[in-house]
């Protein structure tokens, strides 16, 4: 039986991890964006500079966006669904989805389930269905089987 609250805890514990990651990212691209003013500067420092505080404000809207998910993942009940909505497990014919947050695929007792967005095309589809109906995405037709 595959449980929400598990999957929950993998997404947590991956987004986590990738929130640190950015975190460290950050900091090694603003110490790069920082230049001595003591040391004789040319060109090509000014040029390396300007692309690590690029690179830094990219990466901190990355960052910004991973902590907001994961602040909605903590937020997220995992109590049993009828309809495909946020928070809900929807088997269908081919796939499992988990409507979370976008993530890697996990492997849980030997099944892959994918997260997936409440933002993305396929929920967009999936919407409000129960188990029995049918939705398509591109040239796909999915059944839904069960949502838990």
């Amino acid at each position: 039986m595959l449980h929400k609250s598990v999957m929950k805890d993998h997404i947590v514990s991956a987004m986590t991890a990738h929130i640190a990651a950015l975190s460290e990212s950050l900091e090694a691209f603003r110490s790069g964006a920082d230049l001595d003013e003591d040391n004789t500067i040319d060109s090509e420092d000014i040029s390396r500079q300007q692309e690590a505080s690029d690179m830094a404000q990219r990466i901190q809207l990355q960052l910004d966006q991973a902590q907001a998910d994961l602040k909605r993942l903590h937020l997220l009940s995992t109590d049993a669904c009828e309809v495909a909505d946020l928070g809900a497990l929807v088997i269908t014919d081919t796939h499992i989805f988990y409507i979370s947050t976008a993530a890697k695929s996990l492997l849980m007792d030997g099944q892959t389930v994918q997260p997936i967005s409440d933002k993305s095309p396929i929920f967009m589809a999936m919407y409000g269905k129960k188990s029995g109906q049918s939705f398509t995405v591109g040239d796909h037709t999915y059944t839904i089987n069960a949502i838990y």
